[in-house]
């Protein structure tokens, strides 16, 4: 049961990356039935899966609700990204913060390049 749930809070990942990708806020909103429907399509759920996939993917997102949601998370989150690098910028040289925004922005093609890849399998 723990591995079921572990799979599909990853596929809940991918789904909520690959459903994001081009559209506005809004309409990105979740949906926990549209989640598990595509989980179901894609992983051949079994009704017995499907409802315990469908109230996990509902917790989630009511527990991402009660953080005020994406854009709420996406702000804090920032918060404390800026908060990190001003730390950083104290203790490391200008050609260390220089390559430290490099390697992040390689890590973030390579995560959204990944992205695009599972959105078209």
């Amino acid at each position: 049961m723990k591995k079921m749930i572990l799979i599909a809070f990853t596929i809940i990942g991918g789904y909520i990356s690959a459903n994001a990708q081009g559209q506005s806020p809004k309409e990105r909103k979740l949906d926990a039935q549209e989640m598990t429907d595509r989980m179901a399509k894609d992983l051949e759920l079994s009704k017995d899966q499907y409802t315990h996939v469908l109230a996990i993917n509902q917790e989630m997102i009511n527990a991402m609700e009660e953080l005020g949601g994406r854009e709420a998370y996406r702000e804090k989150k920032m918060k404390i990204i800026k908060k990190r690098h001003a730390k950083l910028s104290e203790i490391l040289s200008e050609e260390q913060m220089v390559m430290l925004k490099q390697n992040g922005h390689k890590r973030r093609e390579n995560q959204f390049e990944h992205s695009q890849q599972r959105a078209t399998e």
